[in-house]
């Protein structure tokens, strides 16, 4: 059973841009850390039950194959599709 919500990641090509759409929106958002031995970078928005949105762009993962995306501003949803070696 779920009890309650950690964190939510969404991926974003453009993480400044996705930083200051954000902003520009009302939200309140710091900078976080690093992962990845320093190979990505992400963005943080809280609430007060202690949940967050993490903003981060796409991680070495991503260079592995294409993705299924839907665009919206700096902002982009992806699923991975491990079944192609080609990029679209």
């Amino acid at each position: 059973m779920i009890t309650g919500l950690d964190h939510v990641v969404l991926v974003t090509l453009d993480l400044a841009a996705a930083v200051a759409e954000w902003r520009g929106r009302g939200f309140s958002v710091r900078m976080g850390g690093t992962h990845a031995g320093g190979l990505s970078e992400n963005a943080l928005v809280g609430f007060s039950d202690g949940s967050y949105l993490e903003r981060s762009p796409p991680g070495p993962a991503a260079a592995r194959g294409p993705t299924d995306c839907v665009s919206r501003g700096a902002s982009r949803a992806c699923s991975h599709r491990s079944h192609s070696s080609s990029r679209t």
